[in-house]
């Protein structure tokens, strides 16, 4: 973490002018794409009045000849410009941008100005909504951001580190807030994940309600559902500097584990049989084809009557590189069954 925390400082450092850089390009785009739009709405409208003036009978002439309409349009423009300078209602005006594109797409309000000073206080009082001299919050921040860091890096090599542990907000710290993550806490306790629907539960909007139990369902939806606040008819999406609501940051309220299960367990004997059974961790399933060069070892398993709970190592090149123990099902489908 210590080396974590030099690397952060560095960029920390550099972080305000990589903002104003990303800026520049981004107005650069936006200027050359507003030309792009300007100029291909020209061309489409000359040569809309092109078609109109020469007639039906000369564009069908001019498609079959060797002159295309692609070109004869961009002629037409030339001439277009020439005479609405010296004859028609327009004489002596000149077209602005505004005549030209008037489908402008609004632009996105960005209240924050990462790329103008003071950007990081207005960034604290906008997204998080405390004070913009609370440095000691903006430590909290980073800090649960290093956990996080440590909570990936483990998860990919080392396997789930803690089944409960999430990061508590919906944006992130600056670079240069990572000011003690060398002593961040990046100890964790396991925890235990939840069961399957339940943690359909704790993803699901009221609207996918059918693809768990009836009784759960219900509770997304009751007003007087003791978990109600966790399914939000209505929530904002902060753009944040985006143009698309799919890209912005969706303000919905995290879910309290021990109120989700609290809540769930209270009506889980309105269960079915099935559904409890649904809602148990066990074991991967696997499923083979019968071209699959295993295919046979994997059947006369069944074949020979072995008993469900013997677990059989699996190995070889016939598996793909796959490797482990596998253990018969109790409902597995028969070969062509």
């Amino acid at each position: 973490m210590e080396r974590v925390q030099m690397i952060l400082q560095n960029l920390g450092k550099v972080e305000d002018e990589i903002f104003r850089a990303r800026q520049k390009r981004e107005l650069e785009f936006r200027a050359r794409d507003k030309r792009k739009k300007r100029d291909e709405k020209m061309e489409k409208e000359a040569a809309n009045r092109f078609k109109n003036q020469t007639g039906q009978g000369a564009f069908a002439v001019m498609r079959a000849g060797d002159t295309s309409v692609a070109h004869g349009a961009r002629s037409f423009i030339m001439e277009q410009r020439y005479s609405n300078m010296n004859t028609g209602e327009n004489r002596g005006m000149k077209r602005t941008i505004d005549n030209v594109e008037s489908d402008d797409e609004d632009e996105v309000p960005d209240e924050v100005r990462l790329y103008e000073d003071g950007a990081k206080d207005r960034y604290y009082e906008s997204k998080f909504e405390v004070n913009p001299d609370n440095y000691e919050f903006r430590k909290l921040v980073a800090d649960e951001y290093a956990r996080g860091l440590c909570w990936v890096l483990k998860y990919y090599y080392q396997g789930c580190v803690s089944w409960d542990w999430y990061f508590p907000y919906h944006y992130a710290p600056f670079a240069s807030d990572f000011s003690n993550c060398a002593k961040a806490n990046v100890n964790f306790d396991i925890g235990e994940p939840f069961n399957p629907l339940e943690q359909l539960m704790g993803v699901f909007p009221a609207a996918s309600r059918d693809h768990v139990p009836e009784p759960w369902g219900r509770l997304m939806l009751d007003p007087e559902s003791v978990i109600i606040d966790f399914y939000p008819e209505d929530f904002k999406i902060d753009l944040n500097g985006k143009k698309f609501a799919w890209q912005g940051v969706a303000l919905l309220p995290f879910v309290d584990e021990k109120r989700l299960k609290k809540a769930l367990n209270s009506v889980y004997d309105m269960l079915t049989q099935e559904e409890r059974r649904r809602n148990k961790r066990g074991d991967d399933r696997l499923y083979v084809s019968v071209q699959h060069e295993a295919f046979g070892q994997l059947t006369d398993m069944y074949r020979m009557g072995m008993n469900h709970n013997t677990e059989v190592p699996i190995a070889g090149k016939e598996y793909q590189g796959m490797q482990g123990s596998v253990l018969l099902a109790t409902d597995a489908v028969e070969p062509n069954g």
